[in-house]
């Protein structure tokens, strides 16, 4: 519902959804809408750096073991690895996911 309504009165031509608990820095969103731009179908993420709950310590992203995030039958949030067919389909590490043919 709310999605909906965000799409019938916003005034923009791109809608993003955004997660009270991330922050981002300087320079996140243009690659993402450059993404948009080649092909404005694409629905893009960033990837969320962790920062470990225990220790504060900041845990870089590594494009070779990208995980995705969904949903289990639960409605649970789990990680889901990237299938090596998937995988091999990239021109690189930062080649977009295609999952669906």
């Amino acid at each position: 519902m709310l999605l909906f309504l965000a799409n019938n009165f916003s005034i923009f031509q791109k809608l993003i959804l955004w997660v009270c608990f991330a922050n981002v820095s300087i320079g996140w969103l243009e690659p993402l809408l450059d993404r948009i731009k080649d092909d404005e179908n694409h629905v893009v993420t960033p990837v969320m750096d962790i920062i470990d709950d225990q220790t504060f310590e900041f845990k870089s992203f590594d494009a070779k073991s990208i995980n995705i995030g969904g949903f289990d039958w639960n409605l649970q949030f789990v990680w889901i690895g990237i299938p090596e067919r998937v995988k091999n389909m990239q021109k690189s590490d930062i080649d977009f996911i295609k999952l669906v043919n």
